[in-house]
């Protein structure tokens, strides 16, 4: 158990990577960031299926900055708009962020992807005993893979399929390993599907717009949750 936890930890691996960058309009070279995490104001994504609603949308409104990284705020409703609910995205070349549920930066992605590498993304509580073997705790981590898959918008080959998987250690040393989701990245246009291997939810993309008119977006409705602008700390706390 202490050797795997050990590899999880520390192991580095280099790959070359058998997905190249693109380039934009202007035929400049994009980030790896930029070809499968795009992230700009007017940029939309449809999505069909999930629970409880069968079309949602997820749209870039405004830009944001934290620590000099720069992000966008995004806009996300339902098809029958009764649920909306503003989210924060930050993103650098070697990393992807979002703010999560306590207002703190969490950190999701790390940039480039690696076939087959485990990535570890947090650790909480992970307690060592005098033999140097895990008691109790829990750490995140994913792992990457090309893969090739068709969604309403589209076929995607090449795509990067992300596994998110949670490690759970009881008092006595037991670990429990779950698959918390998959997601897949197509080239230039982020997110393509999310799945939860627990429920009926699988999530895929409709359609891609790059070019909406945010400003008709503008005012939020009252009832937008999260929606009143926010400042944050070095930690990526919201200052109230």
């Amino acid at each position: 158990m202490k050797k795997i936890l050990i590899s999880v930890l520390l192991t580095i691996a280099v790959f070359p990577l058998a997905c190249s960058k693109g380039t934009d309009n202007n035929g400049t070279d994009k980030t790896f960031q930029e070809t499968w995490f795009p992230m700009e104001v007017g940029m939309r994504w449809t999505y069909v299926g999930g629970y409880p609603f069968d079309t949602s949308t997820t749209t870039a409104i405004a830009e944001t900055t934290i620590n000099s990284v720069n992000g966008v705020i995004c806009l996300s409703s339902s098809r029958h708009d009764s649920i909306k609910g503003i989210s924060y995205l930050f993103a650098d070349q070697d990393s992807a962020w979002s703010i999560g549920y306590y207002h703190t930066l969490n950190t999701f992605l790390r940039f480039p992807f690696v076939e087959g590498d485990w990535v570890l993304l947090g650790v909480d509580k992970l307690n060592i005993d005098e033999y140097g073997d895990t008691v109790d705790g829990d750490f995140y981590y994913y792992i990457a893979y090309q893969d090739s898959v068709t969604v309403p918008a589209g076929t995607f080959d090449p795509c990067w399929r992300i596994e998110d998987t949670y490690v759970y250690y009881s008092y006595h040393g037991t670990a429990d390993t779950s698959l918390e989701r998959t997601r897949w990245y197509g080239e230039d246009a982020g997110i393509i599907k999310m799945s939860y291997p627990y429920e009926v939810n699988i999530k895929e993309l409709l359609s891609f717009e790059t070019n909406v008119d945010v400003d008709t977006l503008w005012p939020l409705p009252e009832d937008t949750t999260r929606a009143r602008p926010r400042k944050f700390d070095i930690m990526g706390r919201i200052i109230r």
